[in-house]
C-alpha cells in the first residue's frame, strides 16, 4: 500500500510541475480600449462691487480748516471670470455736487489700507485706482482693495451736510 501511495503523489507533482511550465511560457496579446474626453472652458462675467458708504464723524465747525478721517473703510471688489486675461483697471471719480451738497474746496483723499503710499485725490474726472495687468500667468481673477478716506474742509465751507457719490468704473485697460 505504501508503494501506491507514493505513486500517487508523484503523479500529483508531476502533473502539478507541467501546467505551471504551460502556464508560464503561455503569452497573451494586450487588449486596450478608448475614451475620448473634453471640456469646453467657457467665458464668464466680471464685475465690480463696492461698499456703499464711507462716513465721517460730524465735525465742530470752528473758523479754521477741518481735516476727517473716515470712520470705516470702503472694500472695492473686482472679479473676472472671462478668461482672457487681458487685463483690466478702475478708475474713481466723485459726481459734480453743488454748493449745497459738497463745499467749494473740500477735497476727498483715498489711501490703501495696505500701502499708505497709494493714494487717490478723488475729483470729478477720472482717476487711476487699481488694475490687474494682462498675463497668463499670476493672474487674480478676484482682486479686492481697501480704502480709508481722508476729507480736507476749508474754513470757507460753513456748516451743513455735505455729500457726493464716488463712482468707480471697471474697463478692460490696464490703468495704473
Amino acid at each position: 500500500m505504501k508503494k501506491q501511495l507514493c505513486g500517487v503523489l508523484a503523479l500529483t507533482l508531476t502533473a502539478t510541475a507541467g501546467s505551471l511550465a504551460l502556464a508560464a511560457t503561455t503569452v497573451q496579446a494586450a487588449t486596450s480600449g478608448e475614451t475620448n474626453v473634453s471640456s469646453t472652458v467657457i467665458a464668464g462675467d466680471w464685475s465690480i462691487t463696492a461698499d456703499a458708504e464711507l462716513t465721517f464723524a460730524d465735525l465742530a465747525y470752528t473758523g479754521s480748516p477741518l481735516t476727517a478721517t473716515s470712520g470705516n473703510s470702503a472694500t472695492i471688489t473686482v472679479n473676472d471670470a472671462r478668461g482672457n486675461f487681458e487685463g483690466w483697471g478702475v478708475t474713481v471719480k466723485r459726481t459734480q455736487g453743488t454748493e449745497q451738497t459738497w463745499g467749494t474746496g473740500m477735497s476727498l483723499t483715498l489711501v490703501n489700507t495696505e500701502n499708505a503710499e497709494d493714494t487717490i485725490t478723488v475729483g470729478t474726472t477720472d482717476s487711476p485706482a487699481f488694475s490687474q495687468a494682462a498675463s497668463d500667468s499670476n493672474y487674480e481673477a478676484a482682486q479686492a482693495v481697501t480704502y480709508n478716506g481722508s476729507l480736507e474742509i476749508p474754513a470757507s465751507v460753513g456748516t451743513g451736510t455735505y455729500a457726493t457719490t464716488v463712482v468707480w468704473t471697471l474697463g478692460a485697460t490696464p490703468t495704473t
